[in-house]
C-alpha cells in the first residue's frame, strides 16, 4: 500500500456512528488504515494483537460493528480472536486481512457466515469499499479475496 493516499473525508456517510475494531500487528500499517478508515467517517478502536482487541472489546465503549483483523499476529492471531469474539457476539462481521492466507476462516464452522476477507497489498479503495459492502449487506459480504 502506498502512503501517498487521497481519501475524501465522507463524514456525512451512513459511515457516522459505525464502530471498528482494527487489529494489526504492523504498527504503521495500522496507523494507515486506522486513519483512512476514520477519513471516510467511521469510529476506529487500534488495537496491536489480538490480545490488545479482546480487551478492548469489552471496555466501556461497547461492542464494535465489524473487526477488522490481520490473520497472523503476535500473541493471538486474527482467526483466533475472531472465534473468541464470536463466543461473546455471534453476529458481529469480520473482515480479515492478509498477505499469508485465503480464506482460511471457511475452514472454521464458527467463523463461515459474516466473514469476508481481503488479500493484501490492497488499494486503500478495495478496503473502504469491503468495508462499506459488509455494513451495507448487514455483514454478510462476499468472501472475495480482494
Amino acid at each position: 500500500m502506498s502512503s501517498e493516499v487521497t481519501i475524501k473525508p465522507d463524514s456525512a456517510s451512513a459511515a457516522a456512528g459505525l464502530r471498528i475494531l482494527l487489529a494489526e500487528g504492523e504498527p504503521a500499517l495500522r496507523r494507515l488504515l486506522a486513519r483512512l478508515l476514520r477519513l471516510s467517517g467511521f469510529a476506529v478502536v487500534e488495537a496491536a494483537d489480538g490480545i490488545e482487541a479482546l480487551q478492548l472489546f469489552s471496555s466501556p465503549e461497547g461492542v464494535p460493528d465489524l473487526l477488522i483483523s490481520d490473520v497472523v499476529m503476535p500473541r493471538m492471531g486474527g482467526l483466533e480472536l475472531a472465534v473468541e469474539l464470536r463466543l461473546l457476539h455471534p453476529r458481529l462481521p469480520v473482515l480479515f486481512i492478509s498477505g499469508y492466507t485465503d480464506n482460511l476462516f471457511l475452514e472454521s464452522e464458527e467463523l463461515r457466515h459474516g466473514t469476508s476477507f481481503l488479500a493484501k497489498p490492497f488499494p486503500p479503495q478495495a478496503l473502504i469499499g469491503k468495508v462499506k459492502e459488509i455494513f451495507a449487506t448487514g455483514g454478510h459480504a462476499a468472501p472475495a479475496a480482494g
